[in-house]
């Protein structure tokens, strides 16, 4: 799928996928919502990801991170890893 032709998306549930890295889903910036639970994302949180300033929920349980910057926390509603 060519996700360049959702510049409005606002949630976004990728579960499961096998996912190893994150960086495109941070090109986004209108997500309000994203769950990327149980992917293979990691080590780290791409550079880019500073760049989802809409985000308010984020969920990325059962993946491979090993540090996440916690002042990004400070402005999220709900949060899971």
């Amino acid at each position: 799928q060519n996700f360049a032709a959702l510049p409005n998306l606002t949630q976004l549930e990728m579960v499961q996928n096998d996912l190893t890295s994150m960086k495109e889903i941070c090109n986004f910036t209108s997500l309000t919502y994203l769950s990327l639970n149980e992917n293979k994302i990691g080590p780290n949180l791409p550079t880019n990801f500073t760049a989802l300033t809409n985000l308010k929920q984020l969920y990325l349980r059962a993946n491979q991170l090993a540090r996440f910057p916690g002042n990004i926390l400070n402005k999220m509603a709900k949060y899971c890893f």
